[in-house]
């Protein structure tokens, strides 16, 4: 308060905070699922991501960087990455201790201002005679703190009205993208052809995403790594060049079907001035806004007009406030604009929609020519059949019972190669995920059968259950 400001300064220091607590955050949370995928015991599992946080915030903070910024740069790369890394039972054990960590955490921290709450009231009215003062300012930090919200939202959403406009001429381009890269041949060369055998298509001046005719100076640079990358692929023999112009065309498909899939999101589900009502008023304080008036040292060395009590129980008067007044209305909000959404309907065909994807992959997996077992011996047939029928029965939530019988031999069997489809499956819907194509509620729900599936078959072992195949002839 008493000295000069450098608003140059204070901008390096906050980039400087956020670009190193995320790269501490990203290389903590790769390391860290490297390393909890070695750890076959989901309570040492569970055990060490309570310990991930700590090593994320600490080496962050000692270099100046935000410590915060770093924990949850780690949580959403682990958060992310723990399908691919972490086994299913790890991932359910960590997700419920978590919550149960995160249920304590909250409620002592509202626990403590309550136990705190009857001294605060005692200090603010010694200081200030009345406790109204902190009500007031509560009052007009709860409306900036709506105003500010909805300052950053108005311009968001005329941004996005002007955007779909746009989407729309870039969903043209992209279905034509996705044309061509269906139409092209192991070369790269686009092997459609008018009536009279021609392709006239080469022809076409480049365009950009928009559908826009790229200018001069975007068609030398487009040129130019056309010629790096022809350049290099000279250098490789025939095999390897057919592998990199197969990587290629997948990364540019990925690309394409991501964007297509974030166009179709932004464009079937346009947030308008409802919408934008809604996020206003979600926007509720809580336990980060306590735990942050907690922080506050007890005293100011030098500086009589420092009021602890005061911020703290004002605080305190908005998060409750907020939470009562916009927790205890936000439904009758959403009706009011008529928003409460369907039934259930449309997110039911979105999940089996994704579903006979997975099962296309089961089958896809079970019907390829190299399929062997560990040992390199081949599959029983039934079993192949049993397995094939059951991973769209077990992902559709249809369930079995395994019958009885005397042999092992191909309930291991059965056992192997169904987990191997589950993990082909998991496979895929990771590789969904990534592409958008279906929302997070389908793909997690999903996930959650797939793994309920591999836990159960890996609880039953090999030697509890008997042999299943003759449900294949059924």
């Amino acid at each position: 308060m008493a000295g000069a400001v450098s608003l140059g300064h204070v901008a390096w220091d906050f980039v400087y905070a956020v670009v190193v607590a995320v790269a501490v955050g990203f290389v903590v949370g790769r390391v860290s699922l490297m390393l909890r995928a070695r750890i076959n015991d989901a309570v040492l599992n569970t055990a060490a991501s309570f310990v991930v946080p700590f090593v994320a915030y600490l080496p962050a903070e000692h270099l100046g960087a935000s410590g915060l910024v770093a924990v949850v740069v780690t949580g959403l790369v682990m958060g992310q990455g723990a399908p691919r890394y972490l086994r299913p039972q790890d991932r359910r054990a960590e997700e419920s201790n978590w919550r149960t960590v995160e249920l304590l955490l909250e409620g002592a921290v509202f626990l403590l201002m309550g136990l705190e709450l009857f001294g605060l009231v005692t200090e603010v009215h010694e200081e200030h005679q009345s406790a109204m003062k902190a009500v007031v300012i509560a009052a007009v930090a709860f409306a900036g703190v709506l105003v500010v919200r909805t300052a950053f939202l108005v311009p968001f959403l005329f941004a996005l009205r002007r955007d779909r406009r746009e989407m729309k001429q870039q969903r043209v381009a992209l279905a034509k993208a996705q044309e061509r890269l269906g139409a092209q041949d192991e070369q790269g060369r686009d092997l459609r052809t008018d009536a009279d055998g021609s392709n006239p298509r080469r022809e076409l001046p480049l365009t950009n995403l928009a559908g826009k005719a790229l200018t001069e100076r975007q068609q030398r640079q487009f040129k130019r790594r056309l010629e790096r990358s022809r350049a290099r692929m000279e250098d490789l023999d025939e095999e390897q060049r057919a592998e990199q112009r197969e990587q290629r065309k997948s990364r540019i498909q990925d690309f394409v079907d991501r964007r297509v899939a974030d166009i179709d999101y932004l464009t079937g589900e346009p947030l308008g001035a409802k919408q934008g009502v809604v996020l206003v008023w979600a926007g509720m304080r809580g336990v980060v806004t306590l735990a942050a008036a907690q922080t506050l040292p007890e005293a100011v060395t030098g500086n009589d007009d420092y009021h602890r009590a005061l911020l703290v129980l004002i605080a305190f008067i908005v998060a409750a406030g907020s939470l009562f007044l916009q927790g205890g209305t936000l439904g009758w909000v959403v009706r009011r604009l008529d928003l409460a959404g369907d039934d259930g309907s449309s997110a039911r065909t979105e999940r089996q929609q994704l579903v006979a994807e997975l099962a296309g992959k089961a089958a896809d997996e079970c019907s390829r020519d190299d399929l062997v077992r560990a040992d390199g011996s081949p599959y029983d047939p039934d079993v192949v059949a049993l397995v094939r029928r059951e991973s769209v029965r077990i992902v559709d939530e249809n369930g079995f019972d395994l019958v009885p019988g005397t042999e092992n031999t191909r309930y291991d069997q059965y056992r192997e190669l169904r987990i191997r489809v589950i993990q082909a499956q998991r496979d895929e819907l990771l590789r969904i995920r990534d592409v958008g194509t279906y929302s997070a509620d389908a793909l997690g729900s999903v996930l959650e059968v797939l793994d309920a599936d591999e836990i159960g078959l890996e609880l039953r072992g090999s030697h509890d259950e008997g042999d299943p195949a003759p449900r294949a002839a059924e």
